[in-house]
């Protein structure tokens, strides 16, 4: 009996991202999703094709934690962005493009900037490593100190 391929998952974790108000160091928290293990490719300006599912997931080798931007921490200002990302063959992210932000331009470079800088153990498909895209919400909030 042939498998029926289940609905793509683009979000593969949720970053939260936390700075305390006296003090300007972010903390973080990744809620890990689901992965597919059904394969899906879309063509990427006919290059090497990029799967949106795959047999054994990518996992995050080094993780850089956003930077609380300053001018945030000293509004007040909380907000999440939906990245989409493209992690290569070797585990590279290649691409990380704003999906959507809230609100929009304040968190963004900081996203995109931690997001370049993450390694991954790349997906694979039929035991191969394969170029692969995710989406990847982040969400920052400010919080309290406790004393």
């Amino acid at each position: 009996m042939k498998s029926i391929p289940r609905l793509l998952l683009i979000a593969s974790g949720m970053i939260l991202v936390t700075a305390c108000s006296k003090q300007q160091v972010p903390t973080a928290t990744v809620l890990e999703a689901e992965m597919l293990d059904e394969s899906f490719a879309s063509i990427d300006s006919g290059k090497t094709p990029i799967f949106l599912a795959w047999e054994k997931a990518p996992k995050v080798v080094k993780r850089v934690m956003p930077e609380y931007p300053e001018e945030a921490i000293q509004d007040g200002a909380e907000g999440s962005v939906l990245l989409n990302i493209v992690v290569d063959e070797k585990g590279v992210v290649l691409e990380a493009i704003v999906i959507s932000a809230d609100p929009p331009g304040i968190f963004d470079e900081a996203a995109i900037s931690a997001m370049k800088q993450w390694v991954f153990e790349p997906a694979e498909q039929a035991g191969i490593p394969i170029k692969v895209r995710l989406g990847y919400p982040i969400k920052f909030t400010l919080a309290e100190r406790e004393r």
